[in-house]
């Protein structure tokens, strides 16, 4: 069966400037989140290149902060992960750190299987960004052991991010008083991740989140795109509006 997502036009002006609410009214439910995220999955494992420009907001941490974030990732094993003035880049098994209030590059020494997912979290202060894992275990993702594996995913409906129409997928994180959720926005045509948040149970508080207002795969990279050189400052993004058909 197929889902045929159809957004009327009063979603054109969503309220939220960045990332729309799941409607339920939106959609026919004939297909399920599994059939999502598998598409997904795939769509990642069959990606030769990608990059991303976003919006991180994070609030895991004692300092709460909203910063821009910026992807680069090539096979085999090469990627730049860039945060606020802060990035890492991967290079096979070397990986660098980059923190802009010391002006300088760390190397370290590789002590996991995954480099990749490894800088990723050490970044982040142990935040799952999700695209990583996605670029480098494609369909491995979704095997028990991988991110994205645990079961009760559920398919939500439909929404805006990015500018795109995207299915809403959601699980339920945690266990007993530290219940959360986790929702990914996936976008409707080219089944790469749009947005996702991971929110207190309910919904009503955000733990963290982030939306890419630009998203490529298989673009040729430009040279140097993972030279040890200072980052260039990255700017907050404009709202986007979502795509007219």
């Amino acid at each position: 069966m197929t889902l045929t997502l159809t957004l009327p036009a009063a979603c054109n002006d969503p309220a939220d400037p960045y990332r729309r609410d799941p409607d339920e009214g939106l959609v026919s439910y004939s297909v399920t989140a599994d059939d999502v995220l598998r598409r997904c999955a795939a769509a990642y494992g069959r990606a030769r290149t990608l990059t991303a420009t976003g919006v991180l907001s994070a609030y895991h941490k004692t300092s709460p902060r909203v910063v821009p974030v910026s992807w680069t990732l090539d096979r085999p094993g090469r990627c730049k992960l860039q945060i606020g003035e802060d990035a890492i880049i991967v290079l096979g098994r070397d990986w660098w750190s980059y923190r802009g209030g010391e002006g300088r590059f760390t190397r370290h020494r590789q002590f996991t299987r995954t480099p990749i997912q490894t800088a990723v979290l050490l970044l982040t202060d142990g935040l799952p960004m999700l695209v990583d894992e996605l670029f480098v275990e494609g369909e491995n993702a979704l095997k028990p052991t991988g991110l994205l594996g645990r079961p009760g995913w559920r398919l939500e409906g439909a929404a805006w991010a990015g500018g795109r129409p995207c299915y809403v997928v959601t699980r339920p994180e945690g266990f007993g008083g530290s219940q959360r959720e986790l929702s990914l926005w996936i976008d409707q045509d080219s089944f790469l991740l749009r947005a996702w948040k991971l929110t207190a149970a309910g919904g009503q508080r955000l733990i963290a989140g982030c939306d890419y207002h630009e998203l490529t795969a298989d673009a040729s990279l430009p040279t140097g795109a993972f030279s040890l050189e200072a980052p260039v400052p990255l700017a907050l993004p404009e709202p986007q509006q979502p795509d007219r058909p």
